[in-house]
């Protein structure tokens, strides 16, 4: 896997987001991902539901897919 910085050379030269170009390997981090977000919201549903209200909101949105940070790209 390149480093950090080549990523970002690639998605400038060939005008791709990282995630379009390393499509695999996205893939298997956003798998893991999700799976590691179902796992804790489990966990923090079985809990007091008030104080793990934002985390479990948080780790929906993972779940399903949604946008959670400000970047543009996909």
């Amino acid at each position: 896997m390149p480093s950090v910085a080549t990523v970002f050379a690639y998605e400038i030269l060939f005008r791709t987001a990282a995630c379009d170009l390393f499509a695999g390997a996205y893939e298997d981090v956003r798998r893991t991902i999700v799976g590691r977000a179902k796992i804790l919201m489990e966990t923090l549903t079985e809990a007091d539901q008030h104080e793990s209200a934002c985390k479990l909101e948080f780790l929906r949105a993972i779940v399903e897919g949604d946008t959670i940070s400000g970047n543009s790209q996909p």
